[in-house]
């Protein structure tokens, strides 16, 4: 039998792990242009950002670098000479997972930082730069600050957050009270049609006209089970959504929160958030359908006063009485 390879171990005997760097190289990168864009921040604090998301990827060292007040996009250049000496410094994509900070390019040489030397800038011909170069770059700069009085109306707008989100969703909830208007409508139709076939069609005999309001009403029918499918889709999708956005506010909120702004009682906390939990549940739930179906109700029992006259409306009137008492 072939002798077997006894396998390369990844640590040296010894290196501990505190000698080893694991940190990807991205998140120096962006802890350089952070710095070189006059904002000191530390590779701990972009990782704390990444806890949990798996392999670190361009877009996710960008939503972490957010956090820190960094503002920037992924771009396609082709080629180095598409980029611009006036947008640098900006972050360079390498083959193999790799990254540098491209400071400046001139006659043939570029001056870069990488990651794996520290924050010394090295110049480096073009291009052999160019060869390690994948195509995608990452331009980024400071998030804009207002001033004091444009600051103070930015808290103000700040403080809807959870409402803010939930009325982006309005639209949808918009077609959600159209499907409830024209259901409750054909909702109608069903009365009308019994009331219709027992007064007019069976005393005459009108076979012919019972096959037209029979279609009709099936046609009605069929219009109805589409609608409250398609009803129950949008509510599901608008509050699918809508959970996703409001979870990651309030856990980023809580995570970033001031150590003097919390509350004294953990209690407290965990339950406001259990609060929060409740309110998007409703806008998610058949509660909300619940309430824009309630206004009809009136409606109904207008309709039927007209039809039956008082002695109906009043019976009819004392049972919504009841269920709220």
């Amino acid at each position: 039998m072939p002798e077997q390879k006894k396998p390369v171990p990844l640590v040296n005997d010894g290196l501990s792990p505190s000698d080893v760097d694991f940190i990807p190289p991205l998140v120096h990168s962006l802890v350089t242009l952070l710095r070189l864009r006059g904002k000191s921040v530390s590779t701990a604090f972009l990782m704390a950002g990444l806890a949990g998301t798996g392999r670190v990827s361009p877009g996710a060292c960008l939503h972490a670098a957010k956090r820190a007040g960094l503002e920037g996009k992924i771009v396609y250049r082709k080629s180095l000479q598409d980029i611009s000496t006036l947008v640098l410094p900006c972050i360079l994509l390498l083959s193999r997972d790799r990254s540098c900070v491209l400071t400046a390019m001139d006659d043939g040489k570029a001056e870069v930082i990488f990651p794996e030397t520290g924050e010394g800038v090295q110049p480096v011909p073009l291009q052999m730069l160019a060869d390690e170069y994948s195509g995608y770059a990452i331009f980024a700069t400071r998030e804009a600050r207002l001033d004091q009085r444009a600051d103070r109306i930015r808290l103000l707008k700040g403080k809807r957050w959870f409402w803010d989100v939930l009325l982006y969703y309005m639209p949808i909830y918009r077609h959600v009270a159209f499907a409830s208007v024209v259901i409750n409508l054909i909702g109608v139709i069903s009365p009308l049609f019994v009331m219709n076939v027992y007064d007019r069609v069976i005393p005459n005999n009108a076979v012919d006209t019972l096959w037209v309001l029979a279609i009709g009403i099936l046609i009605a029918y069929l219009f109805d089970f589409l609608l409250r499918n398609l009803r129950s889709y949008f509510v599901d999708v608008a509050g699918r959504n809508a959970d996703v956005v409001l979870s990651s506010r309030l856990v980023q909120k809580v995570l970033t929160m001031r150590l003097d702004a919390k509350p004294e009682s953990t209690g407290a906390l965990v339950n406001n958030l259990r609060e929060f939990e409740s309110l998007r549940e409703f806008f998610s739930s058949s509660t909300l359908l619940a309430f824009i179906d309630l206004p009809f109700l009136v409606v109904a029992l207008l309709l039927l006063g007209y039809i039956g006259g008082p002695l109906v409306i009043l019976p009819l009137c004392a049972i919504p009485v009841l269920i709220i008492t």
